[in-house]
């Protein structure tokens, strides 16, 4: 039988599998009664210790492929780093958008104000207007 191992090496089933054998004091039993299961497994006489007949082999070397990516942690890191570019991309938009619809208002409130200043402007200043202001003219009355 060939296996890929897609967990840390630390955990016990891995152990289990890799080694043929487990401590009855592993860490990962922490109090939780799996003595029944795991006598039913075991191939040894010697209680202090659960051994296995499987012949099992590595499915690849680690320096082909010292690391998967099927273990549940990496999976949630995975959505986790979808979301958070999903969420950034969203912001980013909405930002982006805010930003333009503000550019927009203001060339158009500064387009606005240009064109009635220069309406007012010209109003004010028409050139009979200017040349009355420049050249005083007296009025003659026959």
């Amino acid at each position: 039988m060939i296996t890929v191992w897609s967990a840390a090496a630390a955990v016990g089933v891995v152990e289990f599998l890799d080694q043929g054998q487990l401590s009855v004091n592993h860490r990962d039993f922490k109090d939780i009664g799996y003595e029944d299961s795991l006598l039913k497994l075991s191939v040894s006489a010697d209680r202090d210790v659960y051994r296995h007949a499987f012949k099992l082999a590595q499915a690849y070397t680690a320096d082909v492929m010292p690391y998967t990516n099927y273990t549940y942690v990496l999976l949630v890191a995975a959505a986790v780093v979808v979301v958070v570019v999903v969420v950034v991309v969203v912001v980013v938009v909405v930002v982006v958008v805010v930003v333009v619809v503000v550019v927009v208002v203001v060339v158009v409130v500064v387009v606005v104000v240009v064109v009635v200043v220069v309406d007012m402007l010209s109003s004010w200043l028409k050139p009979t207007w200017l040349m009355s202001c420049l050249i005083p003219t007296t009025r003659m009355y026959y």
